[in-house]
């Protein structure tokens, strides 16, 4: 029988290098008017992380990061504001007419 080793996982659930997390696209408002549609996509988990980080600290933990990911991520304009700028690792899903 092996023992438990105390060494963390090689890529732990909340921090695999190749994990996303989905962003929501949102409407383009321009003088009051809808005038389009940024595109869904994903950004890293890492950055998941660092936006949902700054969520918890001015909004709690009543959910997680996971949670947040489960029902559909942060839209890309919460994203820009938890950040403070945009998300660097975004890459678009929808993108087309």
């Amino acid at each position: 029988m092996q023992c438990p080793s105390d060494e963390p996982a090689a890529n732990p659930p909340n921090r695999q290098p190749d994990r996303r997390a989905p962003v929501q696209g949102e409407c383009i408002m321009r003088a009051g008017r809808v005038v389009g549609m940024s595109p869904d996509g994903t950004i890293t988990w890492a950055e998941h992380l660092e936006a949902f980080e700054r969520y918890a600290a001015h909004h709690g933990r009543d959910q997680n990061a996971e949670r947040v990911a489960a029902r559909g991520g942060f839209g890309i304009n919460e994203l820009r504001i938890l950040l403070g700028r945009e998300p660097s690792t975004f890459e678009a899903s929808n993108v087309g007419p």
